[in-house]
């Protein structure tokens, strides 16, 4: 069964399978002044429902990263009246031809102490996350870096031939679609490595990097990978 894990006190990840997707996604879910929630990465399953959501808080702001996924984001407005769907300026106006946009992220969310990142070297497709925690700075990324595991069965077999998992980095898929200037990308993600108070890496598929050292040397491993 899915669950929510606390990643930090106010932020949790829900690591499941949509219907229809063949590899792990995860839900981020992070609690903001007033005990509402900012949901990232949003999606509904068969097993963790919006009762275990609701337990964490009343989903106020969903944060809708990139046009690639816009599945189950409108489920939360429409359960919840005072829910908004908020955009990167980059990505609004394509995202707004399928979802209702209410605002945008970089009007919203920097009074809340979040950081948009639109990184250097990459199209505007996507941006990161950088959320407020108790021991400093916690990155979300969405497709821009994978951490997944290998996997098992033919799932894992195909994630493995296209290049989606074993390391921490962009993959041949996110090469192709979001990568523009591979020396751009490596040093933006070696310019957030240095964060003094960075705490934890998120990511919208596979395994949270826990500890300053540990996300530091992440985020360098991603950039290598860039040669």
């Amino acid at each position: 069964m899915s669950r929510a894990v606390e990643l930090r006190p106010g932020l949790w990840e829900v690591t499941g399978k949509p219907q229809g997707f063949p590899i792990p996604r995860n839900m981020h879910l992070f609690r903001l002044p007033g005990d509402g929630l900012l949901v990232t990465g949003a999606m509904t399953l068969p097993d963790f429902g919006w009762d275990e959501i609701e337990e964490l808080g009343t989903p106020e702001l969903v944060m809708v990263t990139s046009p690639f996924h816009n599945a189950n984001e409108a489920e939360f407005p429409g359960r919840h009246a005072f829910c908004k769907l908020i955009a990167p300026a980059a990505t609004e106006e394509a995202i707004r031809k399928v979802l209702p946009v209410s605002e945008r992220a970089e009007d919203v969310l920097p009074e809340l102490g979040i950081g948009v990142l639109s990184p250097a070297g990459l199209r505007p497709l996507e941006v990161a996350l950088d959320l407020p925690v108790e021991d400093g700075r916690a990155l979300v990324f969405g497709d821009m870096l994978f951490n997944l595991p290998h996997l098992p069965g033919l799932g894992g077999l195909i994630t493995r031939l296209i290049g989606s998992s074993g390391f921490l980095g962009i993959t041949r898929i996110g090469r192709a679609i979001l990568l523009e200037s591979a020396p751009a990308f490596q040093a933006w993600l070696r310019e957030r490595a240095e964060t003094e108070d960075l705490a934890l890496l998120c990511f919208g598929h596979g395994t949270a990097v826990d500890g300053q050292q540990a996300a530091r040397d992440g985020l360098l491993a991603a950039a290598a990978r860039l040669g």
